[in-house]
């Protein structure tokens, strides 16, 4: 199962978007709410003023942070939600190492 699609959301219930924007283009991926859930600690380890309904922007290195968290804590990285957020980071980052994720909530 694929938690995070590519394509528009068409429903049912809300989505997170994920907009990389990545060597001058946007990549972008989507998110039903409920799965996010499961991996907002990551969001509000790096900004604590994360909250769920708002934007907010992450920077290459808050990136890097959360991949390096994603490897060193052994608490819930082995979910398969977190293995394919990781292999996205790790997609995102080896293209561009300037990378920046815009977080828009619902």
């Amino acid at each position: 199962m694929k938690y995070f699609v590519t394509k528009e959301w068409e429903g049912p219930g809300p989505v997170v978007d994920f907009i990389f924007h990545v060597n001058g283009e946007k990549v972008k991926y989507y998110l039903y709410i409920d799965y996010m859930e499961q991996i907002e600690y990551l969001f509000y380890d790096i900004n604590k003023k994360y909250f769920i309904a708002a934007e907010s922007e992450y920077m290459t290195s808050d990136l890097v942070k959360m991949l390096k968290v994603l490897y060193t804590k052994q608490f819930k990285s082995e979910e398969p939600i977190m293995r394919e957020w990781r292999y996205i980071l790790k997609e995102i980052l080896s293209k561009d190492s300037n990378a920046v994720l815009k977080f828009e909530g619902v």
